[in-house]
């Protein structure tokens, strides 16, 4: 399963990418830390999950949401907050 992660917190995201890399099965594919980076990321990188936090300095979730749901196929969402 390849993931990213949507996060402008880099220490957050720097952990969570850590733990992905370690987990078996899953392909830690990349971090966007805006939403405007998220449509040439999903291009490039194709992932399965997107990891997206609900408060991000240009946007929220449900932003990369929108974005990600564009794709063919849309890769699933999972949205956090801290």
């Amino acid at each position: 399963m390849r993931v990213m992660i949507v996060d402008d917190h880099e220490m957050f995201a720097a952990s969570l990418a850590r733990l992905l890399t370690d987990a078996p099965d899953i392909t830690y594919c990349s971090t966007c830390s805006t939403i405007a980076e998220l449509p040439a990321r999903l291009e490039s990188d194709d992932p399965d999950v997107v990891i997206a936090d609900w408060n991000i300095a240009d946007g929220n979730g449900a932003g990369s949401h929108e974005r990600s749901a564009r794709t063919s196929p849309p890769p699933r969402l999972s949205l956090i907050h801290i």
